[in-house]
């Protein structure tokens, strides 16, 4: 028996006791009200007359009954304040049933809204499944039509699911690998024809340039890539990987190239109008006919004596400070830029190794050719 119900018990029988009580004590005032005159004073009484023994009888019996009114009133007062006692513990009692109550109804509709989350996600993840492996089928096409649904299709993924961004990041920068790698072309060959990447890798360019700005554990690999012509303006490439790649021609004005690895990269011809180059090492890069390329720009990066820079800049007046900077660099007297001190640029090196160098600028800025 629990608690609540063995104090109902008790209360119950506290009830008929007390109105057990209640009865014994009405009957006893009412034999009170008719006998007591004459039990009191039965002699006195006999001695008077009828007039005055109607008036003590009437006097006695009203005492009496204003006794037993004020008893009742006493008792009607215990009832109403047992009464008020029980009523505040069912009360509580029952506020109780109703907290547990709501208290297992929320546990139960938190465990189905989980597992109603738990089945949308399952669903969404098989749909984005879906969507990706159909896209790389696109990607994989050789009709120029289905390859851009493909790239636009990988970019939607991207912008709809953040975790994805790494992989299309990655499946992106390696088909531009694959259908535009560097050639063996001169330069004045490329001025010749005015070169420009086919549209599919444009496309893809496009996509890599303009990706939400979220942390990514690696950096785009564009190593000797054909980007001959491409457009880049205002792309974000912080921290890519674009060594020996061929960007003559490039339209590259405000692209984010601070912290690059641009080892070996040919840029003749190339329009680097407010390109950021803050930390980004320029070992063996060819910019002697690069355009509107500013020396405040290249004093923001790592060049090195093997830099090759317009011809305009020897008679700059921060020219001296310039061959300063290329000889630290040159001794190592900086630390070396991250992907020239690892042994395999293939791996996925995270991008937060070069943000120390790269907002602290040449001062903590280092340089050497690409590694093997």
């Amino acid at each position: 028996m629990t608690q609540p119900q063995a104090q109902q018990r008790r209360g119950a029988w506290w009830y008929v006791l007390t109105v057990l009580a209640g009865v014994a004590l009405f009957a006893g005032l009412l034999f009170l009200l008719w006998q007591a005159p004459w039990y009191l004073d039965r002699v006195q009484l006999g001695r008077l007359d009828e007039a005055p023994k109607a008036t003590v009888v009437s006097g006695f019996r009203t005492a009496i009954a204003a006794l037993m009114v004020a008893s009742a009133g006493a008792v009607g007062l215990v009832f109403t304040a047992r009464s008020l006692h029980y009523t505040r513990q069912a009360l509580a009692h029952t506020r109780e049933q109703d907290q547990e109550q709501l208290r297992l109804t929320q546990q139960s509709l938190a465990l189905t809204r989980e597992q109603h989350q738990d089945q949308a996600n399952l669903t969404r993840d098989g749909q984005l499944n879906d969507r990706f492996g159909k896209a790389i089928e696109l990607l994989a096409s050789s009709r120029l039509p289905e390859q851009l649904g493909g790239i636009y299709t990988l970019e939607a993924i991207m912008k709809d699911s953040p975790d994805t961004q790494p992989t299309v990041v990655e499946v992106l920068a390696a088909f531009v690998r694959h259908h535009a790698p560097a050639p063996d072309a001169v330069y004045s060959e490329h001025r010749e024809a005015r070169i420009r990447p086919p549209e599919h890798v444009k496309a893809a360019l496009i996509v890599l340039g303009r990706r939400p700005r979220r942390d990514e554990p690696f950096r785009v690999d564009l190593r000797r890539t054909d980007l001959r012509g491409a457009y880049l303006e205002f792309a974000h490439l912080e921290g890519a990987n674009l060594g020996s790649a061929r960007l003559e021609g490039a339209f590259l004005k405000q692209c984010q190239l601070q912290g690059a690895w641009l080892g070996d990269t040919k840029m003749d011809d190339a329009d680097l109008e407010g390109a950021n180059l803050k930390g980004a090492d320029l070992k063996g890069a060819e910019m002697h006919n690069a355009r509107n390329l500013a020396i405040d720009q290249v004093l923001a990066a790592r060049p090195t004596g093997t830099t090759s820079l317009p011809q305009s800049f020897s008679r700059d007046k921060a020219w001296p400070k310039m061959k300063e900077l290329m000889l630290q660099v040159d001794k190592d007297q900086v630390p070396l830029h991250p992907l020239r001190a690892s042994a395999d640029t293939r791996q996925m090196l995270r991008f937060d190794t070069m943000d120390d160098a790269a907002q602290a600028g040449p001062e903590v800025s280092g340089g050497a050719s690409e590694p093997p």
